[in-house]
């Protein structure tokens, strides 16, 4: 009977206007239903919730849901639930309900803290621009989640391939949530953005009176820092090569010895690494240690571009648009125009280029987002792979409408676009451009 109401709109309408949040699960435990209250607590649409597991939910939802499975005697009783990025615990009313005596349904019922709505009408846009919000949505990707949950358990080291935005770094912090436990250390190390002279007393960390400049306490390296938990290397493909072998024996003994230190120190860390190299190519050539490939590629997984599951493109749009009406004070709405144009566009950055449109849309369109709120590129209707240098002549860009500042921003960028296109890496595309890494990388994510 509940698990029909739950079907009718009105019933749904009715749950919309409690100020408790209702989350109603299934005999399999699956949700099958949640109010405006519980999406808003959860940080979850009910589009993408639904279907879904408390346990598959809860590494992705403010709230740790998983004491909601918990037991199935029939009956009510309290649990508590805890913030999975914050401290902090709210109580929960959960009633089990039978069908011929087996529990059959059970419905979750809490109140959340007002900080915590205030908090989740700050926090939607933020999570759609941040590295670690995937969208539960990416079915494709759960496979892959799946197996690297089991990498982890079974300590096999795993390196992700894949594009540039592609979403790599958002995974590998999905699986440690899973595995390991959101509670735990996550130390995220962008290799080309630290330079090589300084790579191994940041790796590694180093003693009192080291070097000159050094803190006269010491500091722990990024290993130590991720003792128990999980390191993740990234663009390790641009790993300067002199400290290549450091990081090996670490891999093989487990031991660090800070610079400067006369001691080893025993770090217990899982290592992942990223690349959107070809190491295998890179190895060929003997730009990359091949004993030091193989250490860090037990599981090679690759994470497809956006590109190739255009067909999941449309719904992955209006979930993200409803996902971001969550919060905002005008529903946002995409016009007809609008969506075509997102849908067609190829995306050559990937997850990370769509959630900066959406970001992009809920900053500039008040309810309505046209094709004037797409960015310069996607204006076009075309779905090339880049944007491509104007072939307007002196007159047409003296009568550019736009600021001075943002056509030298515009101009600036594409000349980064086609250093970066033309390196093998960003470290080296740095160096032809005249700029340090750590500049190149802050205007690429401008």
């Amino acid at each position: 009977m509940l698990l029909d109401l739950c079907q009718d709109e009105g019933f749904r309408q009715f749950c919309d206007v409690l100020n408790e949040a209702v989350i109603v699960f299934d005999e399999e435990k699956n949700v099958v239903a949640l109010n405006k209250a519980a999406e808003k607590a959860t940080g979850l649409h009910r589009s993408i919730a639904c279907g879904y597991s408390a346990e598959a939910l809860s590494a992705r939802s403010r709230l740790g849901l998983k004491p909601l499975l918990a037991g199935d005697a029939v009956g009510h009783r309290s649990v508590m639930l805890r913030w999975r990025d914050e401290p902090g615990e709210i109580a929960a009313s959960l009633h089990v309900l039978s069908k011929s005596g087996l529990p059959s349904l059970r419905v979750a019922l809490f109140q959340p803290p007002a900080t915590a709505l205030a908090r989740a009408k700050s926090d939607t846009t933020q999570r759609l621009l941040r590295n670690d919000s995937l969208p539960l949505y990416q079915r494709r990707l759960e496979p892959l989640i799946e197996f690297g949950v089991r990498a982890f358990q079974s300590r096999r080291r795993i390196l992700l391939l894949g594009e540039t935005g592609v979403g790599k770094t958002t995974l590998v912090m999905q699986m440690h949530r899973q595995a390991i436990g959101a509670d735990q250390p996550f130390v995220h190390v962008n290799c080309s953005s630290i330079s090589e002279s300084l790579f191994e007393a940041e790796m590694f960390g180093y003693e009192r009176g080291a070097f000159t400049g050094a803190l006269a306490s010491g500091k722990p390296g990024f290993i130590e820092a991720a003792s128990g938990g999980t390191l993740f290397l990234d663009e390790i493909g641009d790993m300067p090569s002199s400290q290549q072998a450091k990081l090996l024996k670490f891999l093989e003994d487990g031991c660090i010895q800070p610079v400067g230190g006369v001691r080893q120190k025993s770090v217990d860390v899982f290592v992942v690494c990223a690349t959107n190299r070809d190491l295998a190519e890179d190895v060929r050539k003997r730009t990359f240690r091949e004993d030091l490939y193989f250490r860090i590629a037990m599981i090679p997984l690759t994470v497809p571009p956006l590109r190739e599951y255009r067909d999941e493109l449309p719904g992955l749009i209006d979930t993200m648009i409803a996902n971001l009406n969550l919060t905002r004070a005008r529903r946002l709405v995409l016009s007809a125009d609008c969506r075509r144009r997102m849908v067609e566009h190829s995306y050559p950055g990937n997850m990370r280029e769509l959630i900066g449109v959406i970001g992009r849309l809920d900053l500039l369109a008040d309810e309505v987002a046209g094709v004037e709120h797409l960015p310069p590129q996607m204006q076009g209707g075309g779905g090339g792979d880049r944007p491509s240098a104007p072939t307007r002549d002196a007159e047409e860009e003296a009568t550019d409408g736009r600021p001075l500042k943002q056509r030298v921003r515009a101009y600036e960028r594409r000349l980064i676009d086609e250093a970066v296109r033309a390196a093998p890496s960003k470290r080296q595309a740095a160096r032809a451009l005249g700029i340090d890494i750590a500049s190149l990388l802050r205007k690429l994510q401008e």
